[in-house]
């Protein structure tokens, strides 16, 4: 039988094996159990298993000692589904903002910089806006959702020897290929879990801010998919949709537009549907399944060197999720977006609140003002009928 390690800080194994451990009461209570309300005041606590005890009180004194900010404490639900089904950066996920970093000197504390991080998404979120917000010009700027049509159930990846990465990595290539036809591009990875049961099904997709003087070659852009789809020979559908950014603030909006994967919906509807016929351990192995393959497919391997082994050996890194290409990435000979010593200055900071305030403001109005002349304005078919009806009446 496998030990689980409940001393010291707990390994990659520890998490991800805790179902070979002996504590077969445990585990099957354990996936039983609505996993978001499980906490620390919950009575069945301390009949969890021991990694998952360690991983929920490391997950309250984040949240309690950050209480006070809301992308701490609104993604807790979805947090306690990733730790307690072998999420494999659990362990890092609950020390974000925790202690300072081992590997530098600087005072300040660490940070996870993963993707299913509320804290640090938001944080790039920010930096995006920081960054490109002085960029903004009306009909220049346009939204581009690369997605999956119907999304695409895991079972099929497997089956098809297709992955998350290599749709992605597919989606890239297609942007990369259509970039020189504009001024610049942003964007970056997301994934959607749309269901956990009858079986897990997801869409990646593509945020991606198209600048473009011209009007964006919608054609050019389709030609490119659909030969890149060819020559990868994928069987899911592309979906891309592209529409102009009607505002400042929907701009702002879409450049804050970085989110942690959202797993709660899908979570409690598979919970339920699942309690109704008497599936919940076969529900909870769904999802763990779905953490066993977004481990594999949101990672990417590299050699590194080795001070103390003298060579080379290769290890799993989080796959970077954003792209940047044109005068949008930071090495173009005049680039839109701010260097990062300007854009972090107090007096930046200041400016942006100012100017995301005001086109939020000026977006508002121009709401009312719309609706206020839609109420007061009779659609023309309405009068034209008005009128025939009038000159039919019997005088």
């Amino acid at each position: 039988m496998a030990t689980i390690n409940t001393l010291g800080a707990m390994t990659f194994e520890d998490i991800t094996t805790f179902e070979q451990a002996d504590d077969t009461e445990a585990e099957i209570l354990l996936s039983r159990l609505y996993h978001p309300g499980l906490s620390t005041d919950h009575r069945l606590f301390d009949s969890l298993p021991a990694p998952q005890q360690q991983l929920l009180r490391a997950l309250e004194r984040q949240s309690e000692r950050w209480r006070h900010k809301p992308y701490f404490r609104d993604n807790l639900f979805d947090r306690r589904i990733a730790l307690l089904n072998g999420y494999h950066k659990s362990q890092r996920l609950v020390n974000c903002m925790m202690s300072r970093s081992p590997y530098t000197n600087s005072k300040s504390l660490a940070r996870c910089n993963l993707r299913e991080c509320p804290f640090c998404t938001y944080i790039k979120g920010q930096d995006m806006l920081k960054k490109y917000l002085p960029a903004w010009e009306p009909g220049v700027w346009h939204e581009l959702v690369f997605s999956i049509r119907g999304g695409v159930p895991l079972s099929t990846l497997s089956l098809s020897g297709e992955s998350l990465a290599e749709i992605w990595d597919t989606m890239r290539s297609c942007i990369r290929e259509f970039a020189p036809s504009c001024e610049g591009i942003i964007g970056w990875e997301e994934l959607a879990v749309y269901e956990f049961w009858p079986a897990v099904r997801l869409t990646p997709h593509l945020q991606v801010l198209v600048r473009s003087i011209e009007e964006p070659d919608v054609c050019l852009l389709a030609g490119i998919i659909a030969e890149d789809w060819r020559r990868k020979k994928l069987t899911c559908m592309p979906d891309p949709q592209l529409s102009p950014i009607k505002s400042e603030a929907h701009f702002y909006e879409c450049l804050e537009y970085v989110k942690p994967v959202e797993l709660l919906s899908a979570y409690d509807t598979g919970y339920r549907n699942a309690k109704s016929t008497g599936q919940l351990e076969e529900f909870h192995q769904e999802v763990r399944e779905f953490f066993d393959a977004y481990a594999e497919q949101t990672s990417v391997y590299q050699d590194r060197w080795s001070l103390k082994l003298r060579a080379y050996f290769s290890c799993a890194v989080t796959r970077c999720p954003y792209i940047y290409f044109g005068d949008c990435h930071g090495a173009a000979g005049n680039p839109v977006g701010l260097d990062k010593e300007t854009r972090r200055t107090p007096e930046h900071q200041e400016f942006i609140r100012a100017r995301k305030q005001e086109a939020q403001q000026k977006e508002a109005a121009d709401a009312e003002q719309a609706a206020h002349e839609q109420h007061h304005s009779e659609p023309i078919d309405s009068t034209i009928n008005h009128a025939m009806n009038y000159e039919h009446q019997p005088q």
